[in-house]
């Protein structure tokens, strides 16, 4: 079942936002500001259903703050190094957000837009797909491009995301849902030390204290990058703290092993016996453990947005590909078309 409703805004803007539920209850949100995805409640190990995303206290929040809760990031997701690039040996410059280089899509990405939404019927079932329509030349990238994303949750507890782009210039593309997970639910309160995870990827991407791939892609053996076996997260964050130029925590991406459909990452909170799955069709998966949120800041029940509260997992493109001839090409083609599929799964154990 998908129920929409209509909230007017402070700015007097009307939001819609669609609930997806399925027959036992559980249930996922998404509003047409950002194509964000809101929440998704699912069960515990005693059947105590729990939102387990995180999301601003207020919807207007979205507006006025910029965490990327939930939303779809674009064009490019993650960062691209000197916000430039070159397709077809000409150069592009855009506009820098974060420092010289430009993160997200810029001060303007796709997050901060309002999409287009309708109910469809998939193969999979009934679900929700919002589309936007981003100019030639927009933040300076070459090309309209048209992007679709649409949102199926199953009966089985599977929330499945799939994104289709088409472009009129050649221009490199990454999207991504860049969700914050914290599977306590908001009622534990507690942040994702003792989460554990499993990430499917023997390589990650090396990188520079200003979040920059320095271009080669080497092993996790030995290293604190190594989450081939489930581990606490806390036992991974002592390690990393202060690694790549004094940083903290996690904001890396790994190589996810093979290609197609497959695992890219397992999270588990032993507390609450939840258990999330994403598998995907993309190269990577950026990983933050949400170190540099702003406290100040305050997300459902008002509770303030503190650094660990929540990981995000976001399934991509490598970061700076465009200017990283090591990296999978991720420009897009007039005359064809994008897809990528990534499946988030909920159980218990």
């Amino acid at each position: 079942m998908i129920v929409r409703s209509e909230q007017k805004l402070a700015n007097g803007r009307t939001l819609t936002k669609w609930e997806l539920i399925n027959r036992s209850g559980a249930k996922v949100a998404v509003m047409d500001l950002g194509a964000t995805l809101l929440s998704v409640t699912v069960p515990d190990r005693r059947q105590k259903l729990g939102d387990v995303t995180l999301c601003h206290a207020r919807l207007d929040d979205y507006l006025t703050h910029r965490q990327f809760f939930g939303g779809i990031v674009g064009r490019y997701a993650n960062r691209l190094a000197g916000a430039s690039f070159r397709v077809g040996g000409q150069s592009f410059r855009l506009q820098p957000n974060e420092g010289p280089n430009l993160l997200h899509g810029g001060e303007d990405g796709f997050d901060r837009r309002f999409w287009r939404g309708d109910i469809v019927e998939t193969p999979d079932g009934e679900g929700v797909r919002l589309e936007i329509l981003s100019p030639d030349g927009d933040q300076g990238f070459p090309g309209e491009l048209r992007v679709t994303v649409t949102y199926v949750w199953t009966e089985d507890n599977r929330l499945i995301t799939d994104f289709s782009a088409t472009t009129t210039r050649p221009c490199p593309v990454n999207l991504t849902l860049h969700g914050y997970w914290n599977l306590g639910g908001d009622e534990a309160g507690n942040g994702i030390g003792e989460h554990q995870l499993q990430l499917f990827a023997d390589q990650y991407l090396p990188r520079t204290a200003d979040g920059i791939p320095t271009g080669s892609i080497e092993s996790v053996t030995n290293t604190p990058f190594d989450f081939r076996v489930s581990q606490p997260l806390s036992n991974h964050l002592e390690r990393l703290d202060g690694q790549a130029g004094g940083d903290i925590g996690i904001d890396h991406c790994w190589a996810v092993r093979g290609s197609g459909l497959r695992p890219a990452a397992l999270l588990y909170d032993p507390a609450s016996g939840r258990t999330l799955t994403i598998d995907t069709d993309q190269p990577g998966i950026q990983v933050y453990t949400a170190d540099h949120l702003d406290a100040t800041i305050l997300r459902r029940g008002g509770l303030p947005c503190e650094p660990r509260c929540a990981i995000a997992l976001e399934t991509q493109q490598f970061p700076d590909a465009p200017n990283q001839p090591n990296f999978p090409d991720p420009t897009l083609r007039p005359e064809t078309i994008w897809h990528s599929r990534t499946v988030y799964s909920f159980s218990v154990r």
